[in-house]
């Protein structure tokens, strides 16, 4: 609500009624001694009474808005280039993405117009400011919701890989993924509808919901934000507890006691080492063994990429928690506009990192962007500085299990082509000494 001052003129017969806008960043009204020379004049666009801010403001916009758009086209496009990333999971990676674009290509932009421009340049669009509050609006919390699906997607996977396979087939995963768009559309619904409505915020600069009908804030922040997060908490305090009493981790200690048992058996008797009775090996309790060790990696990969969305989950948390407080505590101007601006800087930004994690993280993901940018980080096949193959994504701490497994074979299929070989040749050349004999 506007603030409306009155000023009494010459015993009542002319009042001068003052209306001071909701967000005025610094407004001085001095009054002459002669009222009737009183002149006011208001800006449209407040903002523009503070030029470093204004400046601060539009840049970081524009800076947020073009790294985020490439980053999470980046996103997708690795995702469709290295088979690796063709996953049911990443699915949710793709539709985290598209809302981040949305507040990239949408929101972004529209707020840098409102920074410039004020809220009159809107007020004579109201379809366009319509459009833009409402895409505003579902893409932030289709943000949440679908981070949320990713958390819960890695639980499954860990918790209960026995029913991974059943509950997220290809089409469960796309009807999942449109599930998430509808869900959110049914929680803008209400502001279209008359309980709120889409109009220029005078504190964030940009059309979105109603979020000076405190009802409806609250109602949005509760099911859009606060739930999803809850969800997400949970599932990633489930897959902690998973990773702390896993009978993997304890087996992985037990064959590292086993393995250690037998490098102390070999060290203590090296004459068995050359002899040439070799001791008989059971084929079934090696293939448990490499089972298990599969099974170890694939547990730990996982593992890793679900630390990797965890931090993704608490970036987002500490990034949208100041503007959810600010809404809300509902304190309209009573809050320093700077706050309010600082708050949706952080909140908006968050759609422009997510893309930065992943590379850090997920090396998969590093060796997709570098691929898009022309920039390979090395030719395939290439030896990495651990001796194994650097495939595309196949040296990765956090993916490159398959690497693993396979250099495990490849390093047992030497061994017996060695000791195989070794065998032809002592063979051949007792033939050729019995040959030569024969001879003389």
């Amino acid at each position: 609500m506007a603030n409306h001052t009155s000023v009494l003129i010459d015993d009542g017969h002319l009042i001068l009624n003052i209306t001071i806008p909701q967000n005025p960043l610094s407004l001085n009204i001095t009054i002459p001694q002669n009222p009737l020379s009183l002149n006011i004049t208001i800006p449209e666009n407040p903002l523009s009474l503070n030029p470093a801010l204004q400046y601060f403001f539009v840049v970081c916009l524009a800076l947020q808005g073009i790294f985020g758009t490439l980053g999470n086209v980046l996103v997708i496009g690795a995702v469709c280039i290295v088979p690796a990333l063709r996953t049911t999971s990443n699915a949710f990676i793709i539709n985290l993405s598209l809302a981040d674009l949305l507040v990239t290509c949408v929101t972004q932009p529209s707020s840098l117009l409102g920074a410039i421009l004020g809220e009159g340049f809107f007020n004579e669009r109201h379809t366009a400011c319509s459009v833009v509050g409402t895409l505003c609006a579902m893409g932030c919390i289709a943000s949440t919701w679908n981070i949320f699906m990713i958390s819960l997607n890695r639980f499954i996977l860990i918790c209960y890989f026995e029913h991974y396979e059943r509950v997220y087939t290809k089409l469960r995963t796309l009807l999942m993924c449109a599930a998430v768009w509808l869900l959110i559309y049914l929680i803008e619904l209400p502001n279209q509808t008359g309980w709120g409505d889409t109009r220029f915020s005078t504190v964030f600069y940009v059309c979105t919901f109603a979020n000076h009908v405190h009802s409806y804030a609250l109602f949005y922040i509760g099911v859009g934000v606060c739930l999803p997060v809850a969800g997400s908490f949970f599932c990633y305090l489930g897959i902690y507890l998973k990773v702390r009493n896993s009978s993997l981790v304890r087996n992985r200690i037990l064959m590292k006691r086993e393995t250690d048992a037998e490098s102390s058996t070999q060290t203590n008797n090296p004459s068995a080492v050359g002899s040439k009775t070799r001791p008989s090996v059971d084929p079934i309790k090696n293939s448990n063994q490499q089972k298990q060790r599969q099974s170890l990696r694939e547990f730990h990969k996982n593992v890793r990429v679900a630390k990797a969305l965890f931090r993704v989950f608490v970036i987002f948390l500490i990034m949208w928690l100041p503007v959810a407080v600010l809404i809300l505590m509902g304190q309209g101007t009573r809050v320093h506009p700077v706050w309010y601006i600082l708050t949706v800087l952080m909140a908006h930004g968050n759609s422009s990192i997510n893309c930065l994690v992943y590379a850090l993280s997920l090396d998969h993901f590093r060796d997709g962007y570098l691929r898009l940018l022309g920039l390979r980080r090395c030719r395939p096949g290439a030896i990495g500085p651990d001796g194994r193959s650097n495939t595309l994504g196949g040296n990765s701490r956090v993916n490159g299990d398959a690497s693993s497994v396979a250099g495990y074979n490849q390093s047992r299929r030497s061994t017996i082509q060695t000791e195989m070989g070794a065998a032809a040749v002592k063979a051949y050349r007792e033939t050729s000494s019995h040959s030569g004999s024969t001879r003389d």
